[in-house]
C-alpha cells in the first residue's frame, strides 16, 4: 500500500485519499465492485484500515498500483523541487495540468496509458484488441534493450520511427532475454502503429500536441508502405485432400495439438471466423426431424441476419465431444500450434511454387496456413464443388459478393473447363 494516499471504498467507488493540513484530496479510481456480499464489502473495508491490499481487487491490481504510483511521483517530486509536500489544491492542480512532459520516459507514461486502456476494455467485456497494446509494450521495451537506450516522448520523430520500423521487421535472437518474436509482417505492424497513434491522441489531452505531426509521418512517409512488406498470401487454401490429412494425422489425445486440429477441422467444414468458433455454443446447434444438422447463427462480428451451414457427422462428433464448447484456446496459441502441428505432417513442410517472402525466398506451406485459411478453403472448395456464389454467402455470412472474392482460391486444374460448357 502506499506511503502518502490511502485507498478506501466511498460510497461503493474506490478512490485515493491524500490528506494534508486537515484537508483531504479525493482522486476517483471509477472501480465499482457488483454483486458482492455484506460480509466481502466488510472484508475489503477491514483489509484497507490495515492499509493491505484486499483480495477482492485482484483484477483492478495493476491499474490501482499504475495510478497510486502516478500521485506518489507528484507528490514526491513536489517535495523535492519545493521543499515541502503539495497542499490539496497544488495537488489537484498538477493533476488537471497533468504531469506528462516531452521529457517524460516513453514507457512509464505508456504504462498509465495501457492500465486505462485495460479497464475500458474490461469494462466492455473484451479480451482481444488490449493484446495489441501488451504487444506493443513489450516492443518498446526489447527496442530499448537493444538500443540501450531510454526513449522519452520527445523522441518520437522521424527518425525514431523509421528506427523502430526495422526493429519490428527484424526477427529477435533467441536466448537473449527478449520479450517479442520481431519479423513481424505488414499487417502486425500496422497494429503497432495503429497503437502508437492512439497513445498520442490520449496524449494530445495532457498537453503533448504530437499527434498530427506523428500521424502525418506514419500515414504519408512512404518507408510505412505496409503493403510492400506484406505479401499477397491471403488467397492460400487448403483441398479437401489436404484438410483429410491434418484430420487424420495420428496425434496423442492428451497433446494441445490435438485441441488445435480439432478446432481448425471444425473451422475447415463451416468456415466460421475465430469468433465465431470460440463462442459457439448448444443453442447454435439445431437437429431436423430427418436428422440432418446444421450450424445456425448470427455472427459476432456482423450480428445481422443468421447464417446457416450443415453440419458433417464428423464436425458434429468433434463439437459435442468437447460440450459444444470450441473455445480451447486463445487465436495467438491456436495459430502458433497450428504451425507446429502442420510442421509435423508430411507435404506442408514443402515449399511454396506460388507465393514467395520479399527476399524471393519460396514460402514452406505450413506457413501460409492460419486459423483464417480455414475460411477460405472452405468458401474455395464450396465453389470448386458446383455451389453457387449466393448459396455460399448464406453460409459465410457475407452480404457482397466482391467481398466473398477476396477469399476464393479456385482450383484450376479441378475446376469445370468451360469448354464442357459451350462445345
Amino acid at each position: 500500500m502506499s506511503n502518502f494516499t490511502r485507498l478506501t471504498l466511498y460510497r461503493n467507488s474506490f478512490v485515493l485519499y491524500y490528506t494534508k493540513n486537515q484537508e483531504s484530496y479525493r482522486y476517483n479510481l471509477n472501480i465499482r465492485l457488483k454483486n458482492l456480499s455484506k460480509e466481502d464489502l466488510a472484508s475489503i473495508e477491514t483489509q484497507l484500515k490495515k492499509r493491505k491490499f484486499p483480495r477482492q481487487l485482484d483484477e483492478y491490481h495493476n491499474f490501482i498500483e499504475s495510478e497510486t504510483t502516478r500521485l506518489e511521483k507528484i507528490i514526491t517530486e513536489h517535495k523535492v523541487e519545493f521543499g515541502k509536500y503539495p497542499s490539496v489544491k497544488e495537488l489537484r492542480d498538477s493533476l488537471e495540468d497533468g504531469d506528462v512532459s516531452l521529457n517524460s520516459e516513453f514507457i512509464s507514461i505508456f504504462k498509465i496509458y495501457l492500465s486505462e486502456r485495460e479497464q475500458d476494455f474490461k469494462n466492455r467485456k473484451s479480451n482481444t484488441s488490449i493484446k495489441d497494446y501488451v504487444s506493443f509494450q513489450n516492443g518498446i521495451l526489447d527496442y530499448q534493450q537493444e538500443k540501450k537506450t531510454t526513449l522519452k516522448i520527445k523522441e518520437v520523430n522521424l527518425n525514431f520511427l523509421r528506427s523502430y520500423f526495422q526493429f519490428l521487421l527484424e526477427p529477435r535472437p533467441e536466448g537473449m532475454g527478449f520479450r517479442t518474436k520481431g519479423g513481424l509482417n505488414g499487417r502486425t505492424i500496422k497494429k503497432r502503429f495503429d497503437v502508437l497513434k492512439n497513445f498520442f491522441k490520449w496524449l494530445s489531452n495532457r498537453g503533448i500536441d504530437k499527434y498530427e505531426e506523428i500521424s502525418d509521418l506514419i500515414n504519408k512517409n512512404n518507408i510505412f508502405d505496409l503493403k510492400r512488406i506484406t505479401p499477397d498470401v491471403r488467397k492460400y487454401t487448403l483441398s479437401n485432400e489436404q484438410i483429410k490429412t491434418i484430420s487424420e494425422f495420428p496425434l496423442r489425445k492428451d497433446s494441445p495439438l490435438e485441441k488445435v486440429r480439432e478446432m481448425f477441422v471444425v473451422n475447415c467444414y463451416t468456415g466460421m471466423r475465430f469468433s465465431d468458433l470460440i463462442t459457439l455454443n448448444r443453442s447454435h446447434i439445431r437437429k431436423t426431424d430427418s436428422g440432418r444438422y446444421f450450424l445456425v447463427r448470427k455472427a459476432v462480428k456482423t450480428a445481422t441476419k443468421e447464417y446457416k451451414v450443415e453440419l458433417s457427422p464428423k464436425t458434429v462428433d468433434i463439437i459435442s465431444k468437447h460440450g459444444y464448447d470450441m473455445n480451447l484456446m486463445s487465436n495467438q496459441k491456436a495459430n502458433y500450434y497450428l504451425k507446429e502441428l502442420l510442421q509435423s505432417i508430411p507435404g506442408f513442410e514443402e515449399e511454396s511454387t506460388q507465393y514467395f517472402h520479399e527476399n524471393k525466398k519460396p514460402y514452406k506451406a505450413f506457413e501460409l496456413v492460419t486459423f483464417h485459411t480455414a475460411r477460405r478453403s472452405f468458401i474455395t472448395n464450396l465453389l470448386d464443388a458446383g455451389f453457387s456464389i449466393v448459396q455460399v454467402m448464406k453460409m459465410t455470412d457475407h452480404t457482397k459478393a466482391t467481398t466473398l472474392d477476396k477469399y476464393v482460391n479456385p482450383n484450376e486444374e479441378d475446376g469445370k473447363s468451360i469448354l464442357a460448357t459451350f462445345v
